[in-house]
């Protein structure tokens, strides 16, 4: 690449946001009853599958 002086594309490194959330809507309500109070270590184990 530098031999022919090409360069690969460099995304920024900005925050992109994708939803907007209505101010004026309260949240949703917890429809499952999570309770994420842990009393001691390795009690509580969270994961985001997104």
């Amino acid at each position: 690449m530098r031999e022919a002086r090409i360069r690969g594309i460099v995304k920024s490194r900005g925050l992109t946001v994708t939803t907007r959330r209505d101010k004026r809507q309260s949240p949703a309500s917890d429809l499952v009853n999570r309770r994420f109070h842990a009393t001691g270590q390795s009690q509580l184990w969270a994961a985001d599958m997104t």
